[in-house]
């Protein structure tokens, strides 16, 4: 894309900078254990080759139906795909719904607060349900609004715990990466024929396209915080 064009299109988008969004990272700094195969929880058996990751994917009570069947397709798959490439690991999701309290969890307010609260659900659901703490597990609460009047997801940086909502095909792909602990200044803004964001780009424009991919240099990161894991 030649300067000249780029100069004309940043003028021509100038006045929706205020209209862009974000998703947030706040800070948790629960520690790993530095062999999560180690942990009463973890995994009996492991397999051969590299551990899956499994998404735990709460579906708010009040995404819609008609919202649901698209879910999985639009914001996991491009996602999966690109995560089944960066690592070389595959990527199972277990869609939960109609599961109060987990399902019914008001989400809404300040970012600290809504992670501590849904952090606090998903340990309560891992511990009852026998589940890893481990890297490649993770738990996603999915919501059709935002969080607030300008978040539209939740995580904290390699944690196993998220909240995104599926207003933006975005967000899914943004929080997971996250908790791979992948970062926003790693992210790029690609031409394809079209302006295109990368998932970890820390404000989502409504006029760009998606990328679906993440960036050599986040795959990188998220690689190695797997390095370690089965």
């Amino acid at each position: 894309m030649s300067p000249i064009f780029k100069l004309v299109l940043s003028m021509l988008l100038m006045p929706l900078i205020n209209q862009t969004t974000y998703a947030t990272v706040v800070k948790d700094e629960t520690p790993w254990p530095s062999d999560p195969s180690v942990q009463p929880r973890s995994l009996v058996t492991i397999p051969m080759g590299k551990r899956p990751i499994f998404i735990f994917a709460f579906v708010h009570d009040d995404v819609p139906e008609s919202r649901f069947q698209s879910i999985y397709p639009a914001h996991f798959l491009p996602m999966v795909k690109e995560l089944k490439i960066a690592t070389g690991r595959d990527v199972s999701v277990k869609f939960i719904r109609k599961t109060p309290p987990y399902t019914s969890y008001v989400y809404r307010g300040e970012n600290q607060t809504s992670y501590d609260g849904w952090k606090a659900l998903g340990e309560h659901y891992r511990d009852n349900n026998n589940l890893p703490f481990g890297r490649t597990t993770k738990f996603l609460l999915l919501t059709n609004d935002w969080m607030n009047s300008h978040t539209l997801g939740i995580t904290a940086e390699g944690q196993q715990f998220g909240l995104a909502t599926v207003a933006s095909q975005q967000i899914v792909g943004h929080e997971v990466g996250h908790m791979l602990t992948a970062q926003h200044e790693l992210s790029e803004i690609r031409y394809n024929g079209w302006l295109c964001e990368t998932f970890m780009i820390p404000k989502v424009n409504p006029l760009y396209s998606s990328c679906f991919v993440y960036t050599d240099p986040n795959r990188a990161r998220i690689n190695n915080f797997l390095a370690d894991t089965p």
